[in-house]
Parts: C-alpha cells; sequence; structure tokens
C-alpha cells in the first residue's frame, strides 16, 4: 500500500508532463504554420505560462530537460557560424569593432534605462537588450539569474519590431522597381538514417564534453558556452560533414520555451506589461540609433549607405538579408557584419554580465518572485 501511494504522484506527474510536452508541440508547429518570429519558442513559452493558471497542476521540466536544451541551442548557434563568413568581414574590422561598441553602449543604456523605468532587475534589463542571437541569450539568462520570460519577451519585441520597420524604412528611403524579392532558398540535403545518427551521436558527445569542459574550466554560463565552443571547433576543422538537424533544434527551442513558461508568476504580469510599453519605445530609439552608427560605418569605409545601414540592425537577419537582396545591397557583407557581431556578443556577454552585475543595484523584485 505504501508503495501504491509513492508511485501514484510520480504517475500523475509524468502524465501531466506528457500533456504539456504535446501542448507545447502543437503550439509550435501552430506558431509555424502562421510565421511567427521564433515559433517554437515562444509557442511552447505560452502553452507554459497558460498551464501556470494552475500552479498546483503545472508540472516543471526536470533539470536534465533543461540542461538539453541549452546544449542543443548552443550547438544550433555553433552551426549557423561559418568562417568565410566572419573572414569577409575581417577587412573591415576597426571601423567594425566601433560600430559593434556603439550598438552595444545603445544596448546597454536600453537596457539601463528598462532597469530605472521599468522597475525590473538590471540581469534582466541588460540581457533582454542584447542585440542578435535571441533563442541564445534566452537559454543563458535563467542561468545568469535573469528573468528568462522577461528577456524572451524583449527580445523577441525588438526582433518583431525590427522585422516591421527595417523593411518599411528601407522601402521608403530606398524605393525599387521589383515585383517580387527573390531569396534564396535553403539548399536541403537527404540524409541517410545512418548519417543522422553517426551526426546524433557525435553531436551528444559534443555537448557533454562542452558542458563538462565549461564547468571543469569554470566558464560563465558553462552549459551554454562550453557546448557553444566545442561546436565551433567541430563544424569549422572537424573533417567529418557535421549538420544540426532542423528536427532537433526545434526541439531545444520547445523544451526551452516550454521552461521558462512554466516559471512564470501571473502576479506579476502587471509590471511585466509596463516594462512592455517602456520596451516598445526604446527599441524604436534603439533602431533609428543603430542606423546612425550604419551611417557612420558608411563614411568611414566608403562602404555603399544601404550595406552599411541594414548591416548595422540590431536583430532580424532574415528581415535584413530579404531587404538586402530586394535593394541591392552587398549581402554577403551585409550577414559578415550581423553574424561578426552576434559572434562576438556570444562570446563576450557572459563575462560582460558577470563584470557588470557585480556592481551595486537598485533593490527590486523580480518578475519570477
Amino acid at each position: 500500500m505504501e508503495r501504491g501511494k509513492t508511485l501514484k504522484p510520480n504517475l500523475s506527474s509524468i502524465t501531466v508532463l506528457t500533456l504539456q510536452l504535446a501542448a507545447a508541440t502543437l503550439a509550435g508547429i501552430a506558431a509555424f504554420l502562421l510565421d511567427i518570429p521564433g515559433d517554437w519558442l515562444l509557442g511552447p513559452l505560452l502553452i507554459g505560462v497558460l498551464a501556470t493558471l494552475n500552479p498546483d497542476k503545472a508540472q516543471p521540466l526536470p533539470p536534465s530537460l533543461a540542461t538539453a536544451a541549452q546544449v542543443i541551442i548552443a550547438l544550433g548557434t555553433a552551426a549557423s557560424f561559418s568562417l568565410s563568413t566572419l573572414f569577409q568581414a575581417a577587412h573591415y574590422t576597426l571601423a567594425m569593432l566601433m560600430c559593434i561598441v556603439l550598438t552595444g553602449g545603445l544596448c546597454l543604456g536600453k537596457g539601463y534605462l528598462l532597469w530605472r523605468w521599468a522597475g525590473i532587475d538590471i540581469k534582466t534589463g541588460f540581457l533582454g537588450s542584447i542585440p542578435g542571437a535571441g533563442h541564445s541569450i534566452v537559454a543563458m539568462s535563467e542561468e545568469m539569474g535573469a528573468d528568462a520570460l522577461a528577456v524572451a519577451v524583449f527580445q523577441y519585441l525588438r526582433i518583431l519590431l525590427v522585422l516591421i520597420l527595417i523593411p518599411l524604412l528601407a522601402g521608403y528611403f530606398f524605393p525599387v522597381d521589383s515585383v517580387s524579392v527573390n531569396v534564396p532558398s535553403v539548399i536541403t540535403h537527404q540524409f541517410s538514417l545512418t548519417e543522422f545518427s553517426v551526426n546524433l551521436a557525435l553531436l551528444t558527445l559534443l555537448g557533454a564534453l562542452g558542458v563538462l569542459g565549461g564547468r571543469w574550466l569554470r566558464l560563465p554560463q558553462a552549459v551554454f558556452i562550453g557546448p557553444l565552443l566545442t561546436g565551433l571547433l567541430a563544424f569549422w576543422f572537424f573533417p567529418y560533414p557535421l549538420y544540426l538537424p532542423k528536427l532537433v533544434l526545434n526541439i531545444g527551442l520547445l523544451l526551452l520555451g516550454l521552461s521558462i513558461g512554466l516559471k512564470f508568476n501571473w502576479q506579476a504580469a502587471q509590471k511585466l506589461i509596463k516594462a512592455v510599453l517602456i520596451e516598445l519605445i526604446l527599441v524604436i530609439i534603439l533602431i533609428l540609433g543603430c542606423l546612425g552608427v550604419g551611417y557612420e560605418f558608411h563614411w568611414l569605409t566608403g562602404v555603399d549607405l544601404i550595406t552599411a545601414l541594414l548591416g548595422s540592425t540590431p536583430g532580424g537577419l532574415m528581415a535584413v538579408m530579404a531587404a538586402t537582396i530586394q535593394l541591392g545591397g552587398d549581402s554577403g557583407l551585409v550577414l559578415g557584419m550581423q553574424m561578426s557581431r552576434m559572434f562576438l556578443i556570444l562570446l563576450i556577454t557572459p563575462w560582460l554580465a558577470s563584470f557588470l552585475l557585480k556592481t551595486p543595484q537598485k533593490v527590486d523584485e523580480d518578475f519570477s518572485e
């Protein structure tokens, strides 16, 4: 009888967790079909938030699944960088570093204003304002002690505004006579079950080595940065053609989104709404400021204005690349500028955050409290 009593809660927890994962999967599919930015993260995140309407029945994800999500996203981030793209941008190293510093300064300023005006903690304000690599920053934020849900909201609100505003501004100031935009399609390959299995096994090994190595080296956010570094080395120099299946990346985003959503506190919703309204205004100012930085890049390097402006936008890579192709900019350089900034940000952010967050802070309640 005693045994039966101990088994029942476990079976119930597994059932609830299974239902949550199933609902998160359906939400991810729906968001994908509706073409919502960050579909496989935001859809499951919403399911997690809705599950907290009844906190007594909501089942948090096991720590092992949350760790797996960070490792998958770290490897997916590593797979998105190529040495050739970074080398192309290296021709403008000094000017690009100046632009990254200026853009970073604008974003830090936005994070500071969010902290002061919206009443959120400084960690959340800072990480929610980092430009580019939205899902990667969200993955690191919880380990840094920030409110991952608020960081996700701020990151994807910025991406959404960039997706809307950049094509409108580009079309208004640089009108072109074109009926359609021919964006190169992603080349897909058919892989056998054996190749898929070998890749999955190698990626699992890379992730495990990254986590162990990151912890051994005491890297900040070791669960993310460790696999990111091992992934970069493997994707760049390993002789076997490694790839991360889209299905695996989507699973990582789903687990991360659901994990964040299940930590939502409805009593803090009013503060989040206030912060979102302030964020709308600050993001528009940030976009205009980054366009100003792009103009300076154009003035310093002689790169055409369209390329310089679009290469300096704070995220929204797909919309930026589509606008670049439509307007006749240098798509290779725009991609190189965006990816180089993202690469440096991902490597610098943990150390910079650790330094900044040691400074005296305003005592305030966090969203998750």
